[in-house]
């Protein structure tokens, strides 16, 4: 949930153009949030849909955040394909279609022209549906992909067994033993700081210059 914050925050200076933390701006601080000039025109219910999307990502509490990055990637999706305009691929086979479709409803009497204009336009209806299946399978490797990654890092997470925060495996310790008791970084650096001060110092001389783990009964040392 670390990732998808940050994520969110990367939306939110798409959105506005503005880098968190310049000249002490926060996001979290600001009273309303406007879109960037310099993106062109933002539609104002595709701007609230996205800046709604990147809020729910850098929501302060991690409890109240997007759980995955694959339900982000669907809510960006869907307002991707409400409000985003089509490629330039699309456009020009779409132009072609109702050009020739045009021309064939005219009822030209030339039997050969309607012919070639009946293939032309089976060609671009083809050529069209093609470009839109490969644009599909490609989202859903995308998509497949951020789904594997999700689920390689809730194998990896922990609960630090002081904060409580579910935290990835490679971002704090483990003591010695069957149980393997976790802490995250940031906590560990706290528990090193205190069994270093200056009350324990003799104890921490004393445990050979070794961190010990106080879950563990008796205590085990890193």
């Amino acid at each position: 949930k670390c990732d998808i914050y940050s994520f969110g925050i990367l939306l939110l200076e798409v959105a506005t153009g503005v880098m968190q933390g310049t000249n002490g701006i926060l996001f979290e601080e600001m009273d309303e949030l406007l879109p960037d000039k310099r993106a062109g025109e933002w539609p104002p219910e595709c701007f609230a849909k996205f800046e709604d999307v990147a809020l729910k990502c850098a929501e302060e509490s991690y409890k109240k955040r997007i759980g995955t990055m694959l339900t982000v990637m669907r809510q960006l999706k869907d307002v991707e394909e409400a409000h985003c305009r089509p490629t330039q691929e699309e456009l020009l086979h779409q132009r072609e279609l109702m050009r020739l479709q045009n021309e064939s409803d005219a009822g030209r009497a030339d039997s050969v022209l309607v012919e070639r204009l009946r293939k032309e336009l089976d060609q671009h209806s083809t050529a069209l549906d093609a470009h839109r299946q490969e644009r599909q399978a490609a989202e859903r490797l995308r998509e497949e992909r951020v789904l594997h990654q999700q689920r390689e890092r809730e194998q990896r997470l922990k609960a630090c067994e002081v904060c409580m925060d579910d935290m990835d495996g490679e971002e704090g310790v483990a003591c010695p033993t069957d149980q393997q008791h976790f802490m995250c970084g940031p906590c560990f650096s706290r528990e090193v700081v205190e069994q270093t001060s200056a009350e324990q110092i003799a104890s921490f001389k004393r445990d050979d210059l070794r961190i010990r783990c106080r879950t563990c009964a008796p205590p085990q040392r890193w």
